[in-house]
C-alpha cells in the first residue's frame, strides 16, 4: 500500500523501526553476511539501530538528474515513494502509479563500483544484492515491473526491465517468517 510519507523524513524514520527495510533484507535473506540474522535482531530491539542505505551526497544528487533524465525518456513522471506491506517498508527513487512500474537507480561513483557496473552492463547480469533488493521493492509496492538504470551520465546509462521472480520471492517470504519467529523469541527474552 502506498503511503504518503516521505522518504528520509522523520516519520519514515519512525516507521523503519517496526518494519523491514531493503537492506535488513538482504541481511535475513543471508545474501549480506556483514552481520549476521541474531545481530541484526539484537540491534533492532537493544539499540533500535536502523540498517539504512548511506547514499553519498554526490549519490543523491546524481539520482535526482537520472530521475528527470529516465522521466525524459520514458515520457512519465516516477515520484519517489514509500509502501507499506506488512511487515515490510519499501522507498522507491521513482514510482509510476498509471503503469504500475517503479523505477530503480544506481549512480555509481567510486572507481571500483564504476567497473563492477561496466561490467554487468557487458553480462547482463544484476549483482545479487541489487537483484535482492529490486525484487524486493517490485513484491512491496505490488508494481508489474522495474526498470533499474544505472546511470553514469546522459550519453552513459544501463537500462534494464525487471520483473518478479515468484521463486525468489517465495524463498524471501520463508526467510522472513523464520526471522519473525526468531525476532520474538529474543524481543521477549531481551525485553525481560
Amino acid at each position: 500500500m502506498k503511503t504518503d510519507l516521505k522518504p528520509n523524513s522523520y516519520e519514515w524514520l519512525e516507521y523503519q523501526k517496526k518494519y523491514i527495510n531493503e537492506n535488513e533484507i538482504e541481511i535475513i535473506m543471508g545474501i549480506n553476511n556483514s552481520i549476521s540474522v541474531k545481530d541484526l535482531i539484537k540491534k533492532k530491539i537493544l539499540d533500535n539501530h536502523l540498517f539504512l542505505n548511506k547514499d553519498s551526497e554526490t549519490e543523491k544528487k546524481t539520482k535526482l538528474h537520472a530521475n528527470l533524465f529516465f522521466n525524459i525518456l520514458k515520457k512519465r513522471n516516477y515520484e519517489p515513494a514509500v509502501f507499506i506491506k506488512k511487515p515490510f517498508l519499501v522507498s522507491l527513487d521513482g514510482y509510476h502509479s498509471e503503469s504500475k512500474t517503479m523505477l530503480e537507480i544506481k549512480c555509481p561513483s567510486k572507481l571500483k563500483d564504476i567497473l563492477l557496473w561496466k561490467e554487468f552492463s557487458k553480462n547482463n547480469k544484476i549483482p545479487i544484492y541489487h537483484f535482492c533488493r529490486i525484487q524486493y521493492k517490485i513484491y512491496c509496492s505490488e508494481s508489474l515491473k522495474a526498470y533499474f538504470l544505472v546511470y553514469f551520465e546522459e550519453q552513459k546509462y544501463f537500462l534494464k526491465e525487471i520483473r518478479l521472480d515468484t521463486k525468489f520471492i517465495k524463498k524471501m517470504i520463508e526467510e522472513t517468517d523464520k526471522y519473525k519467529e526468531i525476532f520474538a523469541k529474543y524481543e521477549k527474552i531481551l525485553k525481560n
